[in-house]
């Protein structure tokens, strides 16, 4: 009985120490990123982040997809939020909507056709 105790007090102290590197990971991954927060990025360097056009840009700022600041008459992005914008997966690439659409309608053709079968 003593030693699963001792094996339990081990154990628990190896996850502390875990979570204690854990949170100073967490820490210093968010100074690092309070230092980059000042950075901004215009709409041309945006289009070129994301790999889209321009113009789309300003259409996903017009329709509130894409987060924007304006400073006089340009607009302006804080990169950290657009890093974020893009690690949701908010905004997918030509190519991945593509074949998200080819899966879609694969799966309703699929869905239509037993429909069908068991009528």
């Amino acid at each position: 009985m003593d030693r699963s105790i001792e094996e339990l007090n081990g154990r628990v102290e190896e996850l502390h120490s875990k979570i204690d590197g854990l949170t100073s990971l967490i820490q210093k991954s968010i100074s690092e990123r309070s230092g980059e927060s000042n950075e901004t990025l215009n709409v041309k360097q945006v289009a070129s982040l994301l790999g889209i056009k321009e113009q789309t840009v300003y259409d996903k700022v017009y329709k509130k997809q894409l987060p924007a600041y304006k400073k006089g008459k340009h607009l302006l992005f804080y990169k950290v939020e657009m890093d974020e914008f893009i690690a949701s997966g908010r905004l997918l690439p030509s190519a991945d909507m593509t074949i998200a659409a080819e899966q879609y309608l694969r799966q309703k053709n699929m869905r239509d056709r037993e429909r069908k079968r068991l009528a």
